[in-house]
């Protein structure tokens, strides 16, 4: 949608006003509304939205000339279904209608605006100085929709933070270093107090041996089931691996018998083929260049044979018609003259008989009947003469009498002449060079001290002997600083995140081997030489016992007895557990490593920020700061050190200004002393410019008496001169008429009467040069015709006779058009032929070289005749292909029989029994099947064993302890598995902050470094905990939005505003971009650099700024190509 024209047509001040934004055109689309403060630049900024979106119903601000219910505002848009006029009015219902009065839907309005309410426009599209504040402060509050928009490159960071927290949180619930009410210390004192409830059940040696046995031998069984289903398994790989070594072996077959039938030949090198058929298509073009040459020169021969016949006298017409053409006639071409002498000469003729008559008749009225009018004549020179010196004659006299009058009044007062005064001039330019060239000594000791305070002020925070102590090779450049500030920023960046990664490696080392006791801790995971040492122990207990037969035996029996019966049990159902404990293991071994490799990078950072904080000790001293000074107070020392040095310099200026304007004075005070006494003024107590301009008062004023007697003197003699100039030249006059008028007719005439006869004299002379022109006229026609017939001849004799001169030319011409025409077709035929036979042979040479640099690329190939070049490297190239399969194919087949034994896969391969696969399947279920049925018999067993030692009550305890245990792993595993990850994740957080940098962050970013004039380098942001932070980059350093100023965040606003209405666009399509005085907080560049950015609104669609700077118009016109300017007229304001 585009604002057409806007229609205040009764809104606050304004009545029937229209501001007229014309039409789309090339270039930008930019408006810029100027007007003093009052001309209601705002009030047409409010309008625009009140016609979007209806008048607020209470306490209208814009209500004061007329009432809300009176107010009408409208606008012409260009929407892209043509051009659309609306009407809004204060009516509650159906207030928006169109140029004819029906009511408009708002939902058609809306649809224009898409979706966008009247909040979303006006901090989006509709901005002032109220809003570029407000948004700054949501900015740094990361609040309103700009969390959404401008935290797109993060978005989604800060809840992945809180999840972070969350993971955290449910870890230490389980576990917690310290902590004794997490899950895990509960449970372990739950898992003692079972463990102590079970060692007080007993189970008698007889029963507990025969159990044993049974599962003993159960389990021996299972395990040799096992290694059946190990063995079945084993058969099915060699057994697959040998059907694919088949097929592949088949595969190389058919690549081998299709290669039998490609050409031989060496691999084509890597361009070959394109190369080939780029010169063959060159050589197909030049065949079908020659061919069309060829038909060329048939056609060019035909014509020069069959159609084309030269007209040598058509041709011949030529020379005549040009000569004819050349011929000019007084100046002008002779077939004009003689076409109009054809048409002319006959009423010329008439004419002259028709002057003569007249002029006979004036004649008569000067010298009487009969009187001959070329003798009445006076040349047109002799009557301006006798005019003009009548007319002297007359300003004389007036001249006369008015010179006298004047030296009357002249000579009446006129006395004795003043005294002349001396050295006036001198004085005068004296005073003028001390006034013009006096300095201002009490500025320059002005300045001179406020030198002196800013170099104190600037070297206030530098050591005492600053500007000495300086090194003698000079300052370090900024650009040096910089460096090794931004070094040692990211190296200390690299140092903090190397330990942090460091830190998370020793906390997960620390969760592995916590993970790892907790599955060493669970007797099912115990190992077979654990459970051998304790058969061991408990059959020397049971001998011991045997012998002895005592308490103490049978004590010790007893605990070898439960000892042997619990890893037995824990064995027969720890197969999971131990196999968690071998990956508890592995986890344990990788995070140890990564916990060396973390260190090795903490020292490898700590190395390469030692050495920049050594490189920083030897620049500090060069700024005169100690070696151990932070590296941020580099920058601004040295940035001390340039202004206190700058300042320096302006005082030794200020001082040396002062001094020369001293002696500056002193000598213009001797020049105006020298005058004074030059004038007559003798030494006193006066100052001296007091004296000088009193002296020169008095100077001037007897100057001006004596210029004004002197001129006056001068006056009267000159009238006295006049009076006798004015007599001489009347007599003069007189006697020049009468000279001039004594040969003439006139010279017997008054002169009242000869001013009455020079009229009629004049038409006379008018008439008679009238007549000798037209008889002139008549005699050059008739010479025309003379000088034509004198060539017609020769054309008559080739195109025949013609009614008139020009019918004759214009036949001869379209004959020698004709005779020219074909001529040149034949020159042009001739030359096609030519052209051709040289296309044609040079075609032919091109094909010859295709041919032999073809042969060149293809050396070494077989090459059957009749094939054409391009389709034959296509050939060669599928057979490079086949090629390349047969190679493929060996190293699969190699690839399917490693790790196999190649004598078993070889037999394996040679058994050709389609039936055996399925067969081994078969061996393979049923080994399945028996050990399974050996597993459940083994289980069964130990269960009878297990549950032989919890009887009496200890069955629901070794229950309970089995579900805490498994509780346990599984928690265990869930808590380990989640604070890798949240380790993994915090430690990838920046990096996922980086990656994830939306367009709307990018496009504000580029937009707000051009604002700033690439003081703002960079926008990022921070993400602490559950926080997110705007942040800006400006030299190398990290400023927070909230930090900085109130201007720079409105200007950071508007970058965001400006990035978010090319994002419209691309999506949603152009609205008007309308802005209120938002530039009165720029500087000048950073205002060139908006106007540069309205340049780019308006090339996406129409910006309108409204302003009340005159310079900021100026800047627009000169900044934005083809910028509209309106301009609203001030308000009438009347002083108090």
């Amino acid at each position: 949608m585009r604002l057409r024209r806007l229609d205040l047509a009764r809104y606050g001040r304004f009545e029937g006003t229209s501001l007229d934004f014309g039409s789309a055109r090339e270039g930008p689309d930019v408006t810029v509304i100027f007007g003093p403060n009052e001309a209601g630049k705002s009030t047409a900024f409010a309008a625009w939205l009140d016609l979007l979106y209806g008048l607020q119903r209470q306490g209208h601000p814009y209500a004061f000339r007329f009432e809300r219910k009176d107010l009408l505002v409208g606008a012409e848009v260009e929407t892209a279904e043509g051009s659309l006029v609306l009407q809004r009015t204060a009516r509650n219902t159906g207030s928006l209608t169109d140029g004819s009065g029906r009511e408009v839907a708002d939902h058609r309005l809306a649809s224009l605006l898409h979706g966008l309410d009247r909040n979303a426009y006006r901090t989006r599209f509709s901005l002032d100085d109220a809003v570029l504040r407000a948004g700054g402060e949501e900015i740094a509050a990361a609040k309103g929709d700009l969390g959404r928009l401008l935290h797109a490159g993060t978005s989604g960071l800060s809840g992945l933070s809180r999840a972070l927290d969350e993971v955290r949180e449910d870890v230490e619930r389980f576990y917690k270093k310290g902590g004794s009410a997490q899950v895990l210390p509960a449970a372990k004192r739950r898992l003692k107090e079972l463990e102590a409830e079970m060692r007080e059940r007993r189970l008698s040696p007889t029963r507990f041996d025969a159990l044993r046995t049974t599962a003993t031998a159960r389990e021996a069984a299972a395990q040799e089931a096992r290694n059946a289903v190990a063995e079945a398994r084993r058969a099915i790989a060699y057994a697959d691996a040998a059907a694919r070594r088949r097929e592949l072996r088949a595969r190389q077959a058919e690549l081998a018998n299709a290669l039998e039938g490609y050409p031989t030949g060496p691999a084509l090198a890597q361009g070959v083929a394109h190369e080939v058929v780029r010169i063959a298509a060159e050589a197909r073009e030049a065949a079908e260049r020659e061919r069309r040459a060829n038909e060329d020169y048939a056609e060019a021969a035909r014509l020069l044979s069959e159609e084309l016949t030269p007209d040598p006298e058509g041709v011949d017409l030529g020379p005549l018609l040009d000569d004819l053409d050349g011929l000019r006639f007084d100046d002008h071409p002779l077939l004009l003259r003689v076409a109009g002498a054809e048409a002319d000469l006959e009423k010329r003729h008439a004419d002259r008989d028709r002057l003569a008559a007249s002029a006979d008749d004036l004649a008569s009225r000067l010298g009487g009947e009969g009187a001959e009018a070329r003798e009445m004549r006076l040349a047109p020179a002799t009557l301006d003469l006798l005019s003009s010196q009548l007319q002297e004659v007359r300003d004389a006299e007036n001249d006369l009498r008015g010179a006298r009058e004047a030296l009357a009044d002249a000579e009446e007062g006129q006395g004795e002449a003043p005294a002349v005064p001396r050295g006036e001039a001198a004085l005068a330019e004296a005073w003028e060079r001390m006034r013009a060239e006096a300095p201002d000594l009490d500025a320059l000791h002005e300045a001179e001290a406020e030198a002196v305070a800013a170099t104190g002020l600037a070297a206030a925070s530098l050591p005492i002997g600053w500007e000495a102590r300086l090194s003698a090779e000079g300052l370090a450049s900024e650009e040096e600083v910089s460096a090794m500030v931004q070094a040692a920023a990211r190296t200390a960046d690299a140092q903090a995140v190397a330990e942090e990664q460091c830190d998370d490696a020793i906390a997960a080392r620390e969760g592995a081997e916590a993970r790892y006791a907790a599955a060493a801790a669970n007797p099912a995971a115990m190992g077979i030489a654990e459970v051998q040492r304790r058969r061991l122990a408990r059959e020397q207990a049971w001998s011991t016992h045997r012998a002895a037969l005592d308490a103490e035996t049978a004590e010790s029996f007893e605990a070898a007895m439960r000892a042997d019966d619990e890893a037995t049990a824990a064995h027969a159902e720890g197969a999971e557990a131990r196999a968690l404990l071998l990956r508890r293991s592995e986890e344990l071994e990788t995070a140890r490593a990564g916990e060396v490799a973390a260190k090795r990078s903490v020292a490898t950072a700590r190395t390469e920020c030692g050495a920049v904080s050594d490189r920083l000790a030897v620049l500090a001293p060069r700024l005169l700061l100690n070696p151990g000074t932070p590296p941020d107070s580099l920058l601004p020392r040295r940035r001390a050190l340039v202004l206190a040095l700058e300042a320096g310099a302006r005082q030794r200026a200020a001082t040396t200004a002062r001094e020369r304007a001293e002696d500056r004075l002193a000598a213009l005070e001797r020049g105006l002393r020298e005058a004074l006494e030059t004038s007559g003024v003798s030494r006193d107590d006066t100052p001296l410019g007091v004296a000088a301009k009193m002296r020169l008062a008095e100077l001037r004023e007897a100057g001006t008496a004596l210029a004004r007697w002197q001129a006056r003197e001068e006056q009267r003699a000159g009238l006295v001169r006049q009076v006798t100039r004015a007599q001489e030249r009347l007599a003069a006059r007189k006697a020049d008429l009468a000279d001039m008028a004594e040969e003439s007719w006139a010279g017997q005439m008054a002169p009242a009467a000869l001013r009455e006869a020079l009229p009629v004299a004049a038409d006379l002379a008018r008439t008679l040069d009238q007549l000798r022109d037209l008889d002139h006229r008549i005699a050059r026609m008739e010479q025309a015709l003379e000088t034509f017939e004198a060539v017609a001849p020769r054309i008559r004799e080739v195109v025949g006779r013609a009614a008139t001169a020009e019918a004759l030319v214009r036949a001869a011409r379209q004959r020698r058009t004709q005779a020219e025409r074909i001529a040149a077709e034949i020159a042009a035929a001739a030359r096609r032929r030519d052209d051709a036979a040289d296309t044609a042979r040079e075609a032919r040479v091109a094909q010859e070289q295709a041919a032999e640099r073809i042969a060149e690329l293809l050396a070494g190939q077989q090459v059957p005749e009749g094939v054409p070049p391009d389709h034959l490297v296509t050939r060669f190239e599928e057979r490079d292909g086949l090629r390349r399969e047969q190679e493929r194919t060996e190293a699969e087949i190699s690839q399917a029989g490693r790790d196999l034994d190649s004598m078993r896969l070889a037999e394996e391969e040679a058994d050709l029994d389609p039936a055996r696969r399925a067969g081994l399947a078969d061996d393979l279920t049923r080994a399945e099947d028996a050990s399974a049925a050996a597993d459940r018999e083994a289980g069964a067993a130990q269960q009878e064993l297990a549950s032989a030692l919890k009887a009496g009550g200890g069955a629901e305890a070794d229950q309970e302890r089995a579900a805490i245990l498994e509780e346990l792993a599984g928690g265990a595993r869930e808590a380990i598995v989640r604070a890798i990850g949240a380790a993994a994740a915090r430690t990838a957080l920046r990096r996922l902050g980086e990656s994830r940098r939306g367009p709307m962050l990018a496009d504000t970013e580029a937009a707000f470094r051009r604002l700033t004039g690439g003081v703002w380098s960079r926008l990022d942001t921070w993400v602490q905990g559950q926080d997110e932070r705007l942040v800006g980059i400006s030299e190398g350093l990290s400023v927070p939005a909230d930090c900085m100023s109130t201007g720079t965040r409105a200007q950071l606003y508007l970058a965001l505003r400006v990035a978010g209405h090319a994002a419209f666009v691309r999506d949603a399509g152009p609205l008007p971009f309308v802005t209120d005085d938002i530039l009165e907080s720029f500087d000048d560049q950073r205002a060139a650099a908006a106007l540069d950015l309205t340049a780019e609104l308006g090339s996406r669609g129409q910006a309108i700024l409204f302003t009340h700077h005159a310079h900021l118009v100026e800047m627009a016109r000169a900044r934005i190509s083809g910028v509209r300017v309106i301009e609203l007229p001030g308000r009438n304001v009347t002083a108090a």
